[in-house]
């Protein structure tokens, strides 16, 4: 009886601190992102406390030409070490109706889910019309 309560204990202990991530390391730094679907798009982010520059790496070949942003800029409010919300930032350039509209809805929630060398995975959610749109992705630290 008292060898399972503690290979109960040490197994908990172990589950425990697994789930514990230390995202110092990607608070601040110059990062990857790539994203998919119908265009996706490689940005390349540096992160300064709470400032944030993201510039389109490779453009979809059905915005070359368009007038959409290829630099964006973003405030980021930290929530803890691994958690923060992203707002664009008006002061720095002429926002976008839908970078206005995420303002208005107050962010992106960003939160580091897992860690594996120089990569992360992110899980972003933002409140639209009441309901919680999630997507997950990678950021790779260069």
């Amino acid at each position: 009886m008292k060898k399972t309560t503690l290979f109960i204990l040490a197994l908990s202990g172990i589950f425990a601190s697994a789930q514990e991530l230390d995202c110092t390391d990607f608070t601040n730094g110059t990062f990857l992102v790539h994203t998919s679907g119908a265009a996706p798009v490689t940005w390349r982010l540096v992160r300064e406390g709470n400032y944030q520059m993201e510039n389109k790496v490779e453009i979809p070949r059905n915005e070359q030409g368009s007038t959409a942003p290829k630099i964006e800029h973003s405030k980021i409010e930290w929530i803890n070490d691994c958690t923060f919300r992203l707002t664009y930032d008006e002061s720095k350039s002429e926002l976008t109706v839908a970078q206005k509209y995420i303002n208005q809805i107050n962010g992106i929630l960003m939160e580091v889910i897992n860690i594996e060398g120089n990569c992360f995975t992110y899980k972003s959610t933002m409140t639209v019309n009441g309901k919680n749109v999630v997507r997950e992705g990678k950021m790779y630290k260069q």
